[in-house]
């Protein structure tokens, strides 16, 4: 083996292990906005089911629930470009998704079939985990080529 064969081989798990967890700073940043999207989205998602919600801020918390369910997949692509790795970005991606359906999980688990799309209702984590995945991966996809372009 050569020395730039055995350097390449060395540098393999190093360049792996870089990109699932991205650079330290970068990747707590995204760990801890997935952790506030979680969050979000769990507690108004319970606001908008409990009907604690004036009839006139409803259509309010529903935009804002939609929002944060579509700023996940953008934000992970953010991550990606500021090297969080292929976990940040998939927990970003996922953390809107998830904090819905954990509300309905808890609170409902008795819930009728889950209409695709729907976050309420039995087998609506086994919709949405493919769906977050690919978004997720499609997310630091684009993040990942946007930095390679931006960084010539």
């Amino acid at each position: 083996m050569t020395e730039s064969d055995r350097a390449m081989a060395e540098s393999f798990p190093n360049t792996v292990v870089g990109a699932l967890a991205g650079e330290r700073p970068a990747a707590v940043r995204a760990f801890g906005t997935a952790a506030g999207l979680f969050a979000v989205a769990l507690v108004l998602q319970a606001l908008a089911a409990s009907g604690t919600v004036p009839g006139a801020a409803t259509p309010l918390v529903a935009a804002v629930l939609a929002v944060a369910t579509v700023a996940g997949p953008a934000l992970s692509a953010v991550a990606a470009h500021r090297r969080g790795g292929l976990a940040g970005s998939l927990s970003l991606a996922a953390a809107p998704v998830a904090g819905r359906i954990a509300y309905f999980s808890l609170f409902t688990p008795n819930a009728v079939v889950a209409l695709p799309g729907s976050f309420e209702g039995s087998g609506a984590a086994a919709f949405w985990t493919p769906v977050v995945l690919a978004l997720g991966t499609v997310g630091f996809g684009v993040g990942t080529a946007a930095r390679w372009v931006l960084d010539r």
